[in-house]
């Protein structure tokens, strides 16, 4: 691993961009603007989003054998996890604000190298049945204008992730699994908006060649 002084370093970089992250999933700082503001807003905001991601998996990436890096994720994505399988126990009363936020930072975390040691099947079968519920009443306009989107490219994005560490496990219960979310994914095509067709279009795509696989019909 790097030096003790390179760790710290690299340790506080990877706090300050999980930190801007989660800021920018909050509903505090997006005012309510109308019009075509509103969009170029929205797309704004999916533009951050995608950069912060690409920011810490580069970070990532640069030092592999960071070990500040890596329980700095890990972390991450065991507390995001954790929270949204508590939310999932009452669907119907999810806080919308809080989903899109714990999706986006699995994502983000799952992008980065985070380790989900034995918990890839239940993670894939969580960020499957997860939306949004529409009631984000006091959420603004532009935060609710691009939660969809964000939430579409992060819970696709993170089981993508997450599917070639299926390995492993029992063959009947993925082939029950890919089948499951492979159905899900392609009733999704019609409700996912535009610009989160890619990581869709990107995971069914690997959801078909592992249902090749086990004759998945």
């Amino acid at each position: 691993p790097p030096p003790e002084s390179i760790e710290t370093l690299l340790q506080s970089t990877a706090d300050f961009i999980q930190w801007h992250l989660r800021k920018l999933l909050s509903v505090e700082v997006h005012s309510n603007k109308s019009g075509s503001t509103r969009s170029k807003g929205a797309r704004r905001l999916a533009t951050t989003y995608a950069q912060l991601i690409s920011q810490l998996k580069t970070l990532c990436q640069g030092f592999p054998s960071s070990l500040a890096l890596s329980s700095s994720v890990n972390k991450l994505l065991s507390s995001s996890f954790q929270e949204l399988s508590k939310q999932q126990e009452d669907p119907e009363n999810c806080d919308d604000i809080k989903t899109m936020m714990l999706v986006g930072t699995i994502y983000a975390a799952l992008s980065s190298g985070a380790d989900p040691g034995d918990s890839q099947f239940s993670m894939i079968q969580m960020l499957a049945k997860t939306g949004l519920n529409g009631k984000a009443t006091a959420a603004p306009k532009l935060w609710k204008q691009s939660a969809r989107s964000i939430l579409q490219t992060s819970k696709w994005g993170a089981i993508s992730c997450l599917l070639p560490l299926l390995e492993g496990f029992d063959d009947n219960d993925q082939e029950q699994l890919i089948n499951r979310v492979l159905e899900k994914g392609l009733q999704s095509v019609d409700g996912t908006p535009s610009d989160a067709l890619g990581p869709l279009f990107d995971c069914i795509i690997q959801l078909a060649k592992k249902a090749m696989k086990y004759n998945v019909t």
